[in-house]
């Protein structure tokens, strides 16, 4: 997508339904929209995951938690990174919402 004087004009050649909401999430959290927010990274340490689906499964919560805008676990490292709205969700709830799964964060 591409951000013009305050419109976000997005190309649709083979663009998908799922990268233009990422896309929206992206420019909202940037300010796309009149508002700025500030954006975090959090890299956890995770135990407890068996598989891929576990993962997943973690990325799928913490993505449908207001404030995040994106989550991304790798199974075999043992970690996840997210990234965030401090101003809408905390370090504190990223860490809840793991363990609430039956995961501990180290």
């Amino acid at each position: 997508f591409e951000k013009l004087s305050g419109w976000v004009h997005l190309i649709p050649s083979n663009l998908l339904l799922q990268k233009i909401q990422e896309s929206l999430r992206l420019c909202a959290a940037w300010g796309c929209f009149g508002e700025k927010s500030m954006l975090s990274k959090l890299t956890l340490k995770i135990d407890g995951m068996h598989c891929t689906s576990c993962a997943m499964d973690i990325d799928g919560e913490l993505e449908d938690t207001d404030g995040v805008i994106e989550s991304n676990t790798n199974y075999a490292k043992g970690v996840t990174e997210v990234k965030f709205e401090s101003e809408k969700v905390d370090q504190q709830k990223i860490a809840s919402i793991i363990s609430t799964l039956g995961y501990s964060v180290l």
